[in-house]
């Protein structure tokens, strides 16, 4: 009866996470292609601050995520659900470093004077931020053990009456030689 408990909890969860995974992907409806082919017209200085502000949004993606891994490890204690949830914010970290990374690389191109290499620099980081909201969005929808759970395991098996109960291979074992063969020729 318990077991039926944690899957109605899981299935309300599931059903609120749908629900606002819609949400938070509607908060940034700017394709990042269209952020991409708008760098080209964009100043060093909108460049600077669109990254700047691409990489908070990680940062608190980040920050969700890690008070997620906490509440998942001290209230439910799902070792599979914990997984997953390393798993998408280990990526996170991963992104954020390389865009941290792209935007000292976007400032000194800036101060370079260097477009095409500014450009390069924020596109890095638009697609990161893309991921990194992607991935924030998946590491709200893992699911753990109580969606996997599918109770008791019941095992009927039927076994076929020909069968004959002794084994015949054992009688083989017992017979050295069932014929002796006759020498091919006399010569042996």
């Amino acid at each position: 009866m318990e077991w039926m408990k944690k899957i109605a909890v899981a299935v309300a969860l599931l059903g609120c996470v749908s629900l606002a995974a819609p949400a938070a992907m509607a908060q940034d409806n700017i394709n990042p292609q269209q952020l991409l082919e708008s760098a080209k017209n964009m100043s060093g200085s909108d460049m600077l601050s669109r990254a700047s502000g691409e990489i908070e949004k990680m940062k608190n993606t980040l920050g969700g995520s890690l008070e997620l891994l906490e509440a998942t490890r001290d209230e439910e204690k799902d070792i599979l659900k914990l997984n997953c949830i390393r798993d998408k914010l280990a990526a996170v970290k991963g992104f954020l470093k390389v865009s941290e990374q792209s935007e000292v690389k976007l400032k000194e191109a800036l101060a370079r004077d260097d477009r095409a290499t500014a450009e390069h620099q924020y596109a890095l980081v638009v697609i990161a931020g893309s991921k990194v909201s992607n991935l924030g969005v998946e590491a709200q929808s893992c699911a753990g053990e109580v969606l996997r759970y599918s109770g008791q395991t019941d095992v009927k098996f039927d076994i076929d009456e020909d069968i004959p109960e002794i084994d015949p291979t054992i009688l083989l074992e017992e017979i050295e030689v069932l014929f002796k063969l006759p020498e091919a020729t006399p010569f042996q």
